[in-house]
């Protein structure tokens, strides 16, 4: 009995395969971003409430604004 080849079924596969790699692929990306940002925040949080004031920042909007470029808020 001859088998036959479904390329659709491999191809299907193969594209949910890489949807997940490039899941992992982004996460990972965004996982090194946040950890580099780590520094920065750790930066700001060690000044005091008048340094921040006088940067025209809260202590509260320390993380909004060092992740400003990816938050969007």
């Amino acid at each position: 009995m001859a088998h036959t080849f479904d390329s659709t079924l491999t191809a299907s596969a193969s594209e949910k395969k890489g949807g997940l790699w490039a899941a992992l692929s982004r996460g990972f990306v965004a996982f090194c971003e946040a950890q580099s940002r780590q520094k920065d925040v750790a930066y700001f949080e060690a000044k005091s409430d008048e340094e921040l004031a006088a940067m025209g920042l809260k202590r509260a909007d320390i993380v909004r604004h060092v992740f400003r470029d990816r938050m969007f808020l």
